[in-house]
């Protein structure tokens, strides 16, 4: 008589592919010779001293229902059936070993070991002092360059796996990067006009400097008090009939300042009603 059917059949999902097992089916007449498995769009054979079997080449989120049958040399038994079973892609691995090494004075380049079963990553910045950090990025590989960052600041770089399983339930996130500060060079050729009870102060550009702080020198008991500014001039409208210098310091994106600073000769304001 054929054999009785290979019951119960269990099935784990896997990427693209199920693994079936099932126990040896009742065959008390004549060994098995083979187990058939079916299932839409596919079928296989393994021989009867087998109780497992892997089917490759599933669709990812597709559901299958498998049939499995034992044939001796009498026939074929009735079948064993799964319950619907999906294949899945696996949910990628946690990247590992962040490390950030400065690349300039606004930009690091973040390296990590990749994970299993990731297609990208995505990398997000924080600065530690709480400010203003670059937008996430995306890399395929397991490095990025990260720009736009501020000389003098900290930064740590989270990396995080993304695959067609869906997104790694860790992450993994560098030692703190401290960007080398900028050094802001010296304002020169400071010079002033005066016009009325005006008086305008002018100088050059310093190298990488992003403000400038002007200190008025002189004028009694009435002294003009010292302004910050972002261009390379700046008008003052108080203090005629007093004489002045201007001293303009440099001040760069992270706050440092200049170790110079350069002068106005002193001249005086006209007295004014």
């Amino acid at each position: 008589m054929p054999p009785g059917a290979p019951a119960p059949v269990t099935a784990t999902s896997g990427d693209g592919s199920v693994t079936l097992s099932w126990p040896e089916a009742y065959s008390p007449d004549a060994p098995v010779d083979r187990y058939s498995i079916t299932w839409t769009g596919g079928s296989t054979t393994v021989p009867g001293t087998e109780l497992e079997a892997r089917i490759d080449g599933l669709t990812n989120g597709t559901a299958y229902r498998f049939r499995v049958t034992a044939t001796n040399e009498f026939g074929t038994g009735p079948a064993a059936q799964t319950t619907q079973v999906t294949p899945n892609a696996a949910t990628p691995g946690d990247p590992a070993a962040v490390t950030a090494q400065a690349s300039g004075n606004d930009s690091a380049t973040v390296t990590w070991q990749a994970a299993d079963n990731a297609t990208d990553y995505l990398v997000t910045t924080a600065n530690t002092g709480g400010g203003a950090a670059p937008s996430d990025r995306t890399s395929t590989g397991a490095s990025v360059e990260i720009t736009g960052l501020t000389p003098g600041q900290t930064y740590t770089f989270t990396v995080t796996a993304r695959g067609q399983g869906g997104v790694a339930g860790g992450s993994a996130t560098s030692a703190p990067l401290t960007m080398n500060a900028l050094t802001v060079g010296d304002p020169g050729n400071v010079s002033h006009s005066v016009n009325g009870n005006q008086v305008t102060v002018t100088w050059t550009a310093a190298e990488n400097a992003t403000q400038y702080r002007i200190t008025p020198a002189g004028g009694g008991g009435a002294n003009l008090s010292p302004v910050t500014v972002t261009g390379t001039s700046h008008t003052f409208t108080r203090g005629g009939g007093r004489c002045y210098s201007f001293t303009v310091r440099a001040i760069g994106a992270d706050g440092a300042e200049s170790d110079g600073s350069a002068s106005s000769p002193s001249s005086c304001v006209q007295e004014f009603s």
